[in-house]
């Protein structure tokens, strides 16, 4: 169930990505998404596993808070996703030859960086860190380079290496070189064997925290100039999706990117420049329309941000304590009061599943309509059941990864476009 980890802070010194491709022409790419074991014990208890749940989630918030401060304004790639407990996993193959490392797939960040040898300190990961001296592919980053000074990122020069630091709020941190490697995606429309992208990355040779055995670094998606699927622009459409699969299963979906990438049913337009923002407007519980006071998500209040690496979702308080309200006066069970900062009841997944005992929540958004079952809004902690949302009294608010599990989210950068329809993640 719980949480974990890192999250970017307001310092980003940083690796910037360019991209080339080395095969002209190539349809595009694949990968998987895939579920990963929290970093707790197995035999955590309940209220070890809340309390990590939270300590993620609160930091991912202030990361979010931190972007939003500093917020001014040939043709597929697919890709697996793995799921974690907080967030997911995509398997990154890169080098010559090629090895394979899973990344936390992050759209709220575009910093892209793996661990390397030969490692000042890393922490323990369950397979051989990416070695540069291994590879025939690799290039070093002249401090020199436009990929070194990108869009008001800042690196610094170190006896002519460009080096980059990234630090996250729970104070995990890597610190690195730039250099440039090929990036190897499955199921090209040309080659459904392999397609190949030259980027810009981090070779991460300092990075410590709070980090998962499983994971050996971060792929950034985000809309900001580094990240993955800016580097694919010219190489494919910059449109991608992906299916979350839900927490109780251990398989794995998709991450399309390119013309594969599912735009299904009706769109609601992106706004800001970075993150993924979208408009709300009101929230129904059940059949029960709250009528949220009009401008409550307005992107000049701070907005709503569509983010993979944040477990639960934070509403503004207003809005969110309208929906609690509401959920007490609907939730056909009796309420557990004390256990945890989050809205909990006595009852077990047959309750949440039954159609009856908890309320569908309904989210209004520009042009579309989204209906979430109480199977991806609640979580079951043993003998309880317990709401997803929180609140918040900073900016933005975050519709967060429970409350996109087996929902296709497509992001279309062409035309500034967000699709969320649903979907069994499983099937893909």
């Amino acid at each position: 169930m719980a949480g974990r980890r890192h999250f970017l802070t307001a310092l980003v010194i940083l690796v910037s990505l360019a991209y080339r491709t080395s095969a002209a022409g190539s349809g595009g790419f694949s990968a998987r998404l895939f579920s990963r074991d929290d970093s707790l014990p197995p035999n955590a208890t309940y209220a070890e596993e809340e309390e990590a749940l939270m300590r993620t989630s609160d930091a991912r918030l202030r990361y979010l808070e931190a972007r939003h401060r500093h917020m001014v304004s040939p043709d597929s790639v697919e890709a697996p996703i793995f799921r974690g407990t907080s967030q997911y996993l995509m398997n990154l193959t890169l080098g010559t030859p090629p090895v394979t490392i899973p990344v936390t797939f992050d759209t709220g960040s575009g910093v892209t960086w793996v661990q390397s040898t030969p490692c000042v300190k890393c922490h323990e990961q369950n397979y051989p860190l990416y070695d540069r001296s291994k590879s025939s592919s690799y290039k070093p980053v002249d401090c020199s380079s436009k990929t070194c000074k990108y869009d008001g990122y800042r690196t610094k020069c170190i006896n002519g290496s460009c080096a980059y630091v990234v630090a996250y709020a729970d104070n995990s941190y890597s610190i690195g070189v730039v250099g440039t490697e090929y990036f190897t995606f499955a199921g090209t429309d040309d080659d459904p064997k392999k397609g190949m992208v030259e980027m810009s990355f981090g070779v991460g040779l300092e990075n410590d925290g709070i980090f998962s055995e499983d994971e050996g670094g971060l792929l950034g998606i985000d809309r900001t100039g580094p990240s993955l699927i800016n580097q694919l622009w010219k190489l494919v459409t910059p449109q991608f999706s992906h299916c979350l699969i839900p927490k109780r299963n251990p398989g794995s979906s998709l991450v399309l990117f390119g013309k594969r990438a599912e735009l299904q049913g009706d769109p609601t337009p992106l706004q800001g420049i970075n993150s993924y923002y979208v408009q709300l407007y009101d929230i129904t519980v059940g059949i029960k329309k709250l009528h949220i006071p009009p401008g409550t998500f307005d992107l000049d209040r701070g907005g709503l941000v569509l983010d993979t690496g944040t477990p639960l979702t934070y509403l503004y308080r207003v809005a969110f304590d309208m929906v609690h309200d509401e959920l007490d006066k609907q939730v056909k069970l009796k309420r557990v009061g004390g256990w945890t900062r989050r809205q909990c009841f006595y009852g077990n997944y047959g309750h949440l599943d039954d159609g009856t005992t908890v309320p569908v929540l309904r989210f209004h958004f520009e042009g579309l309509e989204v209906s979430v079952p109480p199977t991806y809004y609640f979580t079951v902690d043993g003998n309880f059941v317990c709401s997803t949302l929180m609140p918040t009294d900073s900016k933005p608010s975050v519709y967060g990864s429970f409350m996109q599990q087996n929902f296709v989210v497509g992001y279309d950068l062409e035309w500034s476009n967000v699709y969320i329809s649903p979907k069994d993640c499983t099937k893909l």
